[in-house]
């Protein structure tokens, strides 16, 4: 057995366990807390961990060792993702990306969509409306004169054609 500053290490042929102490702990009541500090669970978990880490640790060895056993090899494997992430990735020539909130949350036939449909046709197609505070350059002047409405009117204008 190994002790550190937080932990208790022990090793008994392939098994290794790490049991937790509570912070509480101080380091002369560790030794007797020790049997409560690493419960039974608290063993089996480390265990399955343990197996868990050392299959994990043995497959990318082999793999590892295999990749690495010719010089061509990771070439070939390099070769190899870069085929099938391009492959994989085809469909995104045929990706079309929908952004009409109309489209995205109504659902196709329902009434709101022959309604809206009905009005486009009607009144013609309705966005979003900005508002803008239009104030003349001369103090104290009207904001409604005709001069200043005929030049808004050309400014909307200006706007809708674009």
């Amino acid at each position: 057995k190994i002790e550190a500053n937080r932990f208790v290490f022990s090793f008994s042929g392939n098994r290794f366990n790490k049991c937790r102490y509570p912070p509480s702990l101080t380091v002369n009541s560790r030794k007797s807390e020790m049997g409560s500090a690493c419960s039974a669970a608290s063993r089996r978990l480390d265990r399955i961990s343990f197996i868990t880490k050392s299959a994990v640790d043995r497959v990318f060895d082999k793999w590892g060792r295999f990749i690495t056993a010719s010089k061509w090899r990771p070439l070939v494997l390099i070769a190899v993702c870069i085929v099938i992430t391009g492959l994989l990735s085809i469909g995104f020539i045929r990706l079309k990306l929908e952004s009409t909130p109309e489209k995205l949350w109504v659902a196709p036939g329902s009434q709101f969509e022959q309604e809206k449909q009905y009005f486009d046709s009607t009144f013609g197609k309705f966005y979003r409306i900005n508002s803008i505070i239009v104030t003349p350059l001369d103090e104290g002047t009207d904001a409604l004169r005709n001069d200043i409405l005929l030049e808004l009117n050309e400014l909307t204008r200006r706007v809708e054609s674009i």
